[in-house]
């Protein structure tokens, strides 16, 4: 036989090792050090402390990254756990060169060509923005890719050789993909689903006692559920939800609160998420790819109907993951949700070429659209690798870190801390949980977990661990409202201090003009004195974020809307100095946006009225009046609408 055509042993493993030693040095050289923005921050400290992190809590990828970072000492623990997912998404790339060597066997076995291609096909999907960017931070994503593609290659097998085996290892992967995310796992078990039905051995599965072994072992794997409530009863600090229950077991694991917070926000129609999703996987692998991709389903289900209604209804059945929910073409995490679709396109942009070579006849004709078609795919990696690295390199990125110290910092011994946005929160996390930093601080999330019983579980914990707060969750769980006049009056025992957050929950006067989180109860300042207070608090944070690398796309964001929240404290407390120099930061790090000029619009008119009403004469009231509407509507004003202006 033809040596292109049969197995070759010394090719695969040539191909295998360039694939793993060129993903590698991308993913290693651009890993993150350590905190981050998202949910990364949240599964580091979640890992190292085996906490209950948000529902449905995976568990799987919980014990996996800690016994990770328990087995290789080399470097903090958030890179350790980042490293676990470098190695997650290096074994995407190799099972996405394995499945298009498979899928492209001529005579029972694997080719060259196959191999090769599929190597290339590994190296293009690897260098996608989505894959990278899940394999260099702690997240879900890859873990659940792999898992997927791993699953497909099970499938696949089965089909092509028969064996109850192979069921049977794919029952126990499928517990261990419920464990993991279950929620896009099960959006993956109908393809596999219908292919089983397709063929009668399969059919005859459903109707015999191997079901019960394959249901079996698939509750055998989700046994790692019961990690959830067993950890939940020592009481760690990072316990959502506190599954100690059965219903409290329930609603994690089936995220009721967060679907709650979904369906509160405003899904756009199903046909127009659609086309966002699309043009999100071209955005992935170029307009060009995404029609060859979707082409090269078509033609698989034309010549091998069994695998290419297969992939395709994989592939749509993961489109409607994200597009069935709220999409954000900005939010890496969308992308994460459709890594499995772009890794079924890639193959079936691997799996075309491969055919159309071994459609030629000729050796020399085979060989060289061969060699064409692997270039093409070498090349498509190589200008995505180029394009993508300085967005996704996370190597120098420093926001997170740099934030949470300069709010650490500032705090008085004893503070007590309320931080609102969950990202930032889980900073803070990051920071106490694994770096072991002020451990004297009280860090307590503002919202106190309402949407889950009322706040029962969270406030429970928080009773435990800090009784000083007593007073304002009482209030708190009497009013369903935020305690400010139980924090005001702990005030005057222990420094209180709380991040600015658009909504008014606090009378504005009663918080401190500067910081990331601003002390309760502090003395006022005048506009004057709190912009010299400001540039000073600021000044040392911008010489570390101006540094290469040191600010990325997803710190740029949160720094813009913390900017946002401070710029409306400023107009609420009626210093519009201090709101104009915190625009004039934001737009140094974030540019121009429409929003910050509707702020800064507001701040010069409000500046303009305060110099007339210093210039006016003593007995002129029509002016100080003016200003005192002016200063009454500012106070007031709901600054959330300015978003959507």
């Amino acid at each position: 036989m033809n040596p292109l055509v049969r197995t070759v042993p010394r090719h695969k493993w040539l191909a295998i090792s360039l694939l793993v030693a060129a993903v590698g040095s991308l993913y290693a050289t651009t890993l993150s050090p350590g905190a981050y923005w998202l949910d990364s921050s949240e599964f580091i400290a979640g890992a190292h402390t085996l906490g209950v992190v948000h529902p449905p809590g995976h568990p799987l990828y919980m014990l996996l990254a800690k016994a990770f970072s328990l087995l290789i000492p080399i470097g903090a623990i958030g890179f350790r756990i980042a490293l676990f997912s470098a190695l997650l998404g290096i074994g995407c790339a190799l099972m996405v060169a394995t499945i298009v060597a498979d899928i492209t066997r001529q005579g029972g076995e694997q080719t060259a060509i196959g191999v090769w291609c599929g190597a290339a096909t590994g190296w293009l999907f690897a260098m996608t923005q989505a894959c990278w960017m899940q394999s260099i931070r702690a997240e879900v994503y890859t873990l659940n890719a792999l898992l997927v593609l791993v699953g497909i290659w099970l499938a696949l097998r089965w089909w092509r050789d028969g064996g109850h085996h192979t069921l049977y290892f794919f029952a126990v992967l499928t517990g261990l993909g419920l464990a993991n995310h279950h929620y896009l796992y099960f959006f993956f078990l109908p393809a596999p689903i219908v292919l089983l039905l397709m063929r009668p051995d399969g059919r005859n599965v459903l109707c015999s006692q191997r079901l019960a072994w394959i249901a079996m072992l698939v509750c055998l794997a989700l046994t790692c559920y019961a990690y959830l409530p067993l950890r939940a009863l020592t009481d760690p600090v990072i316990n959502w939800g506190d599954p100690t229950t059965w219903s409290r077991f329930f609603d994690v694991l089936s995220a009721k609160t967060f679907q709650g917070a979904v369906t509160e926000m405003e899904t756009g129609p199903l046909d127009e998420n659609l086309v966002i999703a699309l043009g999100m996987f071209a955005n992935q692998v170029s307009l060009a790819g995404l029609i060859v991709g979707l082409g090269g389903l078509l033609w698989l289900v034309w010549h091998h109907r069994g695998v290419g209604l297969f992939l395709v209804i994989l592939f749509l059945l993961n489109l409607l993951t994200k597009s069935i929910q709220v999409i954000d073409p900005e939010n890496p995490d969308d992308y994460g949700y459709f890594l499995v679709g772009i890794a079924v396109l890639t193959i079936a942009i691997g799996a075309v070429g491969v055919h159309a070579a071994h459609a030629f006849e000729q050796p020399r004709a085979r060989l060289g659209t061969a060699v064409v078609w692997g270039l093409l795919l070498c090349i498509g990696g190589t200008s995505l690798a180029a394009d993508n690295r300085s967005t996704v390199d996370l190597s120098e990125e420093r926001s997170a870190e740099v934030l949470v110290d300069a709010s650490l910092e500032a705090l008085e011994p004893n503070a007590i801390v309320l931080v609102h946005y969950y990202s930032y929160f889980f900073n803070h996390w990051l920071a106490q949980l694994v770096d072991g930093r002020r451990p004297d601080v009280a860090m307590v999330q503002a919202t106190f977990d309402s949407k889950r019983y009322e706040g029962a579980p969270y406030i429970a914990g928080i009773r435990r661990r800090w009784p000083v707060l007593n007073p304002a969750l009482e209030d708190f769980e009497r009013n369903h409202f935020f305690p400010e006049k139980a924090l005001l009056a702990l005030a005057h025992e222990r420094p209180v201090y709380m991040e600015p957050i658009i909504e008014r929950v606090m009378e504005p006067n009663k918080l401190d003009s500067v910081g990331m989180v601003r002390r309760l109860g502090a003395p006022l300042s005048t506009d004057e004195e709190s912009t010299v207070r400001d540039a000073s608090y600021w000044a040392p944070i911008e010489t570390q974020l101006v540094a290469p690398g040191a600010l990325g796309n997803d710190g740029r964001k949160l720094l813009a809307w913390f900017h946002f929240c401070h710029a409306a404290l400023a107009l609420r407390q009626s210093k519009p100095g201090l709101a104009l120099q915190v625009i004039q930061r934001a737009k140094r790090f974030r540019g121009q946006s429409r929003v910050f000029s509707r702020l800064k619009t507001l701040a010069l008119e409000l500046q303009d009225l305060i110099i007339r009403a210093k210039n006016a004469s003593h007995d002129s009231t029509e002016v100080q009046l003016e200003l005192a509407r002016r200063q009454a509507y500012l106070s007031e004003m709901n600054y959330v609408d300015l978003l959507y202006q």
